[in-house]
């Protein structure tokens, strides 16, 4: 007795599913079949935007230069991809896609790109902290830039005036008009038609960030509210008591016109979006309106605010039941509680390194979760400002009725009249757009070790993971570090005020902070000593001077710093822990200089820049399928392809777009499958794709007049043993998603 049994294949960009088919493709005599499942490039994805989150805070002037030597890998990358032989093996650059004989692009030359720019300064939050109205320490004339409200940043030179190659909402619109792959779209209202100028108008976009702005950095807060916060606030306003001597509580204020409409802009509802972290320090976020509205009071001076202290039990179990505040009733027999009135005094409780390891500290964490980071980058649906907390003001997360902004089909530009009513309806409800979040990318270059991220750290030049396992992220960041379980880390990667036993000293990381700063994770030489003596501009961004105590000063001359630094990054490597394969991490502690004399593509980020393209290029470039199939006589193989328009829509669009119409069962059946995976289709068109035959499987159906796929081998499947190609007409649609089902059987005789 022979079955038809159909296993469906992985979406385009990665949701994997499994469903039954009753539509017969070939005959089929009695054999034992085996599902499999295969990932095609519909070849949609003709845009890319790529946001920069870049610290501004002091130290992070040395990060910035590097970042800006790696541009130029990163820009040519991406518009002159790499040829590959036949192989796979990369043969060099191409020049604008055009490759020698016997080699093709590893991917299509992107010719629609967005850069932009946020930093890390989202100011006091409500407290007195980095005042927005502070001068900048080298011109009085400008700005400090301790709150750069999220917005996109475009200063440049010594007077920070905006580059001529950025539009008006600050971002750098790379659109070469003249060519054919842009035939059609509508021109940005700036366009950057040569790279050179593309990569000049960004390296000097980067240096003009600064390393000015807030202490208190809000990496990962920025990037959300940039690109995934439905309501961004327009300010933290504090709400007067009546008391005397009473602190007020926070709210939050008003719409944000201007990063509304930037948002706009620089997001296309259809393109590839990666983003870039750079940081030598860990977030130091707070929510302003946690702790029913005094989470603020964190950021405040010790001067100002005397933080509470923790009961004994959060020394051990952090988060315990019997771990809470000196503040809470419960707690005021604890013997911690008695100490000092619950309060801890200035010289124990230094601003500086308040925020870390909090619920142990303090017996709260007015800090946001890693988890509204985790789901701003995979979550469809996310809280706005009204659900995002519960009614003991602790940030809950889980009550999600807004659409993500990265997953809309489009976003609002200006505020809406009614304010209030907007934040529930008009920023709230968007129509759900293509992006899936497998075209969401995560780059992390921050605080960690270079040799962690290595296959071997002795080996000149050393070869860097393309991936990493789950022994090298408890290496990197514990078992569970959210949670305080450290079990397992590199003991560079522990947070400490104090010196830490485990970590050589002959490694010169560790010093006597005076509990004023924190342990380093790496450190690396500066390419350029800097001078911490008399006379200096800005002090504040030097680690060294008179009497300092530092491995990162001169052994002989105590006022030349000579090493750059980075502190643990534990959150921001918790958030690329969490999204695996969309994620990219890499140490913003340079490699030592033996290592990479013979290998200069090694130096600085650009290996970060290298990773971050091989790893986009899974989306970018079409996939090979994993398998041969089988094809008879006439090409046929026995394959379905359906296609899912990414918009809502009746059936019969698919006969607008070329395409037939599924029968009814294959329908229902695709579609419960879907749902069952999380993607709910219910009101997406599905439409199959016919296949176009063709005996001679090393022959491409992408120049026939008809609409359609076919199955492809040898040189036809350019760098791939076996590949889908597509007419031109027959191409999914830009923001549609493909599945291919298939069978794959064996000659042996089903039992």
């Amino acid at each position: 007795m022979s079955e038809r049994n159909f296993a469906w294949g992985v979406a385009v960009l990665g949701a994997s599913l499994v469903s039954c088919l009753s539509r017969p493709v070939v005959d089929q005599h009695a054999t034992r079949k085996m599902s499999h499942t295969n990932a095609i490039s519909n070849k949609s994805i003709d845009k890319v935007d790529l946001l920069f989150m870049i610290d501004n805070s002091t130290s992070m002037g040395d990060k910035q230069e590097m970042l800006g030597q790696a541009v130029p890998d990163l820009v040519d990358r991406l518009v002159n991809p790499l040829c590959v032989d036949g192989q796979g093996v990369s043969q060099g650059q191409s020049k604008g896609g055009a490759c020698p004989a016997g080699q093709s692009p590893e991917f299509a030359p992107v010719h629609d790109m967005h850069l932009g720019i946020v930093s890390s300064s989202l100011g006091g939050r409500g407290s007195k902290s980095c005042p927005a109205s502070a001068k900048s320490p080298t011109n009085d004339a400008l700005n400090r830039h301790n709150d750069d409200k999220a917005h996109l940043v475009n200063r440049v030179g010594a007077n920070e005036v905006p580059s001529d190659g950025a539009d008006t909402s600050n971002l750098l619109a790379w659109f070469p008009t003249s060519n054919p792959a842009n035939a059609g779209k509508e021109a940005p209202s700036k366009p950057i038609i040569k790279a050179a100028a593309l990569r000049d108008n960004f390296q000097e976009m980067v240096k003009g960030v600064h390393e000015f702005g807030c202490g208190y950095e809000h990496q990962l807060e920025a990037v959300y509210r940039f690109l995934m916060q439905p309501d961004p606030y327009e300010s933290v306003t504090l709400q007067p008591t009546g008391a005397s001597n009473a602190y007020a509580p926070a709210s939050l204020t008003g719409i944000d016109a201007v990063l509304l409409k930037q948002r706009a802009d620089f997001l296309r509802p259809d393109s590839l979006l990666a983003v870039v972290v750079i940081t030598d320090e860990n977030e130091s976020d707070i929510d302003p309106v946690a702790l029913n509205g005094y989470g603020y009071l964190f950021l405040e001076n010790n001067s100002d605010y005397a933080a509470p202290r923790a009961t004994e039990a959060c020394a051990t179990d952090p988060v315990g039941p019997k771990c809470m505040s000196c503040e809470n009733e419960a707690a005021k027999n604890d013997p911690n509680c008695k100490v000092t009135g619950g309060k801890y005094p200035r010289e124990e409780d230094q601003g500086n390194t308040r925020l870390f390891h909090m619920k142990e500290r303090f017996g709260v964490n007015p800090q946001f979760p890693i988890q509204r980071y985790i789901d701003g980058f995979t979550s469809r649906t996310v809280p706005n400002r009204l659900t995002e907390h519960d009614s003991n003001g602790n940030y809950d997360g889980t009550v999600k009725p807004c659409t993500n902004p990265i997953f809309a089909q489009s976003l609002p530009r200006e505020v809406p009249a009614n304010e209030s009513d907007a934040i529930n309806k008009s920023l709230c409800t968007l129509e759900a757009g293509p992006r899936t979040p497998d075209q969401v990318y995560f780059l992390a270059i921050t605080g960690v070790p270079w040799d962690l991220l290595t296959v071997d750290a002795k080996a000149t030049p050393p070869v860097f993971k393309s991936a990493l396992s789950d022994s090298d992220w408890v290496k990197i960041v514990g078992q569970d570090p959210l949670n305080y379980n450290f079990t397992g880390v590199d003991p560079r990667m522990v947070e400490s005020i104090s010196p830490r036993p485990d970590v050589p000293k002959s490694l010169g990381l560790d010093f006597a902070t005076k509990g004023n700063d924190f342990q380093y994770a790496c450190t690396f030489k500066l390419q350029t000593p800097r001078n911490c003596g008399a006379g200096v501009t800005y002090s504040d961004t030097c680690d060294c001077g008179p009497g300092a105590d530092n491995p990162l000063c001169d052994p002989s001359d105590p006022t030349m710093q000579v090493r750059g630094k980075a502190y643990p990054c534990i959150s921001e490597l918790s958030l690329a822990r969490a999204l695996k394969n969309q994620a990219v991490v890499s140490s913003i502690c340079g490699m030592p200089e033996e290592k990479t004399a013979d290998a200069p593509h090694l130096s600085g980020y650009r290996p970060a820049m290298a990773t971050l393209v091989d790893r986009l290029r899974a989306t970018l470039a079409p996939q090979c399928l994993a398998e041969k199939l089988d094809a008879d006589a006439d090409g046929n193989i026995p394959c379905l392809l359906l296609e899912v328009i990414g918009t809502d829509g009746p059936e019969s669009e698919c006969t607008k777009l070329g395409r037939k119409i599924p029968s009814e069962t294959t329908q229902e059946r695709f579609r419960q499958a879907q749902k069952l995976a999380g993607n709910d289709v219910s009101k997406k068109p599905v439409c199959e794709i016919e296949q176009i035959l063709n005996a001679d499987t090393t022959i491409s159906c992408e120049s026939s007049d008809k609409t359609g796929w076919c199955y492809v081998t040898g040189g036809a499947a350019g760098n791939c043993p076996q590949a889908i190609k597509f007419s031109a007409s027959g191409s999914p649609k830009p923001g549609a998603t493909t599945f291919l089902q298939c069978i794959k059987s064996t000659d042996e005789v089903a039992r």
